[in-house]
């Protein structure tokens, strides 16, 4: 897997379900099952009684309107950072400070989230890096759509922010589906903490792969096995597959202190006709070409097999039943 950080022992274990990670994850392949089945169980339950139907549950926010996707996916950040933006606004009136809040999006990608955060907050300065020049131009597109102007977007690393410090540290710095992906996670962390200000926050949110399952249970062993193949191919790119359990370790070795470390667990449902196209609809293209497809065949994947689960992709996005479910860790940090 590569140098995933400073510390061998915390970078990977033979056991996915390492006795050590904490409360909130399952222990076993039967206690992950089951936590699904009452997940699910009480879905169906929501589905089919108008008077148990809770629109908070099923992705729509208190007023009935589609939650955006940083509520959907990082909505355990977003009263924190409210927190933050109530202080700096009584500040502000006190003349104890003149700039505004200022929040950073690490690997903010296509920007979607990072619009919804300067949508949500638009007193505050968001800034959005990425690594990629392709994606930030898509962003900027996204967010002129959106007609939402306090934010831009920079092109860079978080192994390097040295340049944005230089123009004022932030109040907030978050990441999602970032950290799993870096060669050195405790870095990037150490860099972030560099970044933000006394009494500021880093939120992170990661999945485990380890953890993920197509429902219902048996009907997509073709897609569990794809799965598989895409854990390994992660792995061989130096990637964490087990990153959202292993947050609060990252940052302690990163310099948090423990009791400013505030964790959590979740499970992440794509069960809707548009969840299902959000997470398959690149599948089927990615299992008949490009890299992935590429990997798969180096690790002895057959081009038949790879034909088989672009097709079960794309059954498993029209079936109505069907869902992916995944458990996620959720960290928010302050800095001291």
């Amino acid at each position: 897997m590569g140098n995933l950080c400073s510390n061998a022992k915390n970078n990977h274990s033979s056991d996915p379900w390492d006795e050590s990670v904490g409360d909130g994850w399952p222990r076993n392949e039967q206690q992950l099952q089951e936590e699904y089945r009452r997940y699910f169980k009480r879905k169906d339950a929501l589905d089919g009684d108008d008077k148990k139907f809770d629109r908070e549950d099923m992705g729509f926010g208190a007023k009935g309107k589609k939650k955006t996707k940083a509520e959907t996916h990082c909505g355990y950040m977003i009263a924190t950072i409210s927190e933050l933006a109530r202080a700096k606004q009584i500040n502000v009136k006190n003349d104890e400070t003149e700039d505004r809040l200022r929040i950073l999006d690490v690997g903010c990608g296509s920007g979607e989230i990072t619009v919804d955060v300067a949508e949500m907050f638009p007193e505050a300065q968001v800034v959005g890096l990425d690594v990629s020049a392709a994606m930030l131009e898509s962003a900027k597109v996204y967010a002129e759509r959106r007609g939402v102007k306090n934010l831009e977007f920079v092109k860079g690393s978080v192994f390097d922010l040295e340049a944005l410090k230089e123009q004022g540290k932030f109040n907030v710095a978050y990441t999602h589906q970032v950290v799993a992906h870096l060669p050195d996670p405790v870095s990037g962390l150490k860099e972030m903490v560099e970044v933000v200000r006394t009494g500021g926050a880093i939120c992170l949110r990661e999945g485990d792969l380890r953890s993920g399952r197509f429902w219902p249970d048996g009907e997509y062993d073709e897609l569990q096995e794809c799965f598989r193949t895409i854990i390994k191919v992660h792995e061989g790119n130096g990637g964490t597959t087990d990153a959202g359990r292993k947050l609060k370790s990252w940052l302690k070795e990163a310099g948090i202190i423990d009791k400013e470390i505030l964790t959590s667990t979740n499970v992440t449902s794509y069960d809707s006709p548009e969840g299902r196209r959000e997470y398959g609809g690149h599948w089927p293209g990615r299992c008949t070409q490009g890299l992935f497809a590429d990997r798969a065949m180096d690790m002895g994947v057959s081009s038949e097999t790879l034909e088989k689960w672009a097709m079960a992709w794309k059954d498993w996005i029209e079936d109505e039943d069907a869902a992916f479910a995944m458990m996620h860790g959720e960290v928010i940090a302050r800095v001291t």
